[in-house]
């Protein structure tokens, strides 16, 4: 499903939208639609408020759950307006397990961010130099990332572990991204831009 603006564009209200079964449902949001929207997991969306709160909506179960502030220093620039996370995805289910994992991609650095649900505050894993991160993925009991150098990374933030999965075997890419198939499968994906100068294309 797709996660679209209803047609009477009221921001309290977003429309999801059913690829399978060409079908348009709306559903009231616990935010305003145009906050950041930044992921979907086990029906979950998450958004990340103006003031970098970031909210966990189930429209399903209709149940919120409301998650630390992040922290404006780390990540960003002094004169940042906002601090935001680019994608969040959790492991497993916090309907089904309390001890849920929240990962995110945070940041104009695209470091890592992680919690527990019940923490107080996030832990921050600050590389700015070191690996950043275009995608995660939480698939088959495991976090999985994409660094800068579109490598499939296995994660395990509790011990700060990274095993490669699959090395880079293309050419670079602008942006990889991990998708998970109506069929289980995993699939990674990449974007590529062309340019163009006078005379023809490069």
């Amino acid at each position: 499903m797709l996660l679209i603006p209803n047609k009477d564009n009221d921001k309290k209200v977003g429309s999801l939208y059913s690829i399978t079964n060409l079908k348009v449902s709306d559903v009231n949001l616990p935010i305003h639609y145009n906050k950041r929207f930044c992921g979907c997991s086990f029906d979950w969306l998450s958004f990340v408020t103006k003031s970098s709160f970031v909210i966990l909506f189930n429209p399903f179960r209709n149940k919120i759950i409301n998650l630390p502030q992040l922290e404006r220093h780390r990540g960003y620039r002094r004169n940042a307006k906002q601090c935001t996370i680019q994608k969040l995805t959790l492991s497993p289910d916090p309907s089904e397990d309390s001890d849920c994992l929240v990962v995110g991609i945070f940041g104009e650095y695209s470091n890592l961010v992680f919690m527990k649900l019940g923490d107080e505050s996030w832990t921050y894993e600050d590389h700015v130099h070191g690996e950043l991160f275009s995608n995660v993925l939480y698939y088959k009991g495991q976090v999985l990332t994409i660094d800068h150098r579109s490598e499939l990374i296995s994660l395990d933030v509790s011990i700060n572990q990274k095993n490669v999965l699959a090395p880079r075997d293309l050419e670079y890419a602008y942006k990889t991204y991990l998708v998970e198939t109506s069929n289980k499968d995993l699939l990674q994906l990449w974007r590529f831009f062309e340019s163009f100068v006078a005379g023809g294309k490069v």
